[in-house]
């Protein structure tokens, strides 16, 4: 499940595309990461986060089987001779400019394996993280889908959840808003052709991720 799983704080991982991979890219026990201008299609997920002080922008998630972005719960290790976490909570994050499309559960997930909740096979946890996600900014996001929830808090508090564009069409449920939330159809300039780019001076400018880094002719495919 951890196409790319980092135990290093200070990395960086830029101009990546992931296609009909299993697995997520994980910050598995890091912090202070930068996550940006990556491409997820067709994944199992998209990020995995543990860890604090990252910085998750201008990624874009389209059609993965669970989860766009989702952030671990805290989980202290409580194994006899040892001490620390072996779940890093998930504090002081920016997660920001991100474009999630068709998630097939979650656009974004707080809290995921938190104790008491249930599992993919429908099993509640005895055992499993106690600390949810706080402290974090959830902003100019955009999250689209038709099923499952855009965002799902899971009690999670203290985070700054603002100006993100939330589009639940189908089954789909927003969740939690947040402020100044943006209750639209994201304006794509040609979704079918996979640019999920918003374009300037419409009602989304400065949302969702700026996807030039995959147009062609910029270098990056050669």
């Amino acid at each position: 499940g951890e196409t790319i799983s980092t135990k290093a704080s200070g990395c960086t991982f830029r101009y990546n595309l992931f296609t009909d991979t299993r697995g997520e890219l994980v910050l598995r026990n890091a912090n202070r990461c930068v996550v940006e201008y990556n491409r997820f299609e067709r994944c199992m997920g998209g990020i995995r986060i543990s860890g604090s002080g990252h910085k998750v922008t201008n990624n874009l998630v389209v059609d993965s089987t669970i989860s766009g972005i989702r952030m671990v719960a805290g989980l202290p290790d409580t194994r006899p001779g040892r001490k620390g976490y072996r779940y890093l909570p998930v504090v002081d994050c920016t997660i920001a400019n991100n474009t999630i499309v068709n998630p097939g559960r979650e656009g974004m997930l707080f809290g995921e394996w938190l104790k008491g909740t249930k599992s993919l096979t429908g099993a509640v946890r005895k055992s499993g993280g106690t600390i949810l996600p706080t402290q974090n900014r959830i902003e100019r996001n955009i999250v689209t889908a038709n099923q499952g929830m855009l965002l799902r808090l899971r009690e999670s508090q203290g985070n700054v959840i603002s100006r993100n564009l939330l589009h639940a069409t189908g089954e789909a449920q927003v969740g939690e808003a947040g402020e100044g939330a943006l209750l639209a159809a994201p304006p794509f300039v040609d979704p079918a052709k996979g640019d999920y780019r918003v374009p300037k001076g419409s009602t989304a400018s400065g949302l969702g991720a700026d996807a030039a880094p995959f147009e062609a002719g910029n270098g990056l495919d050669k």
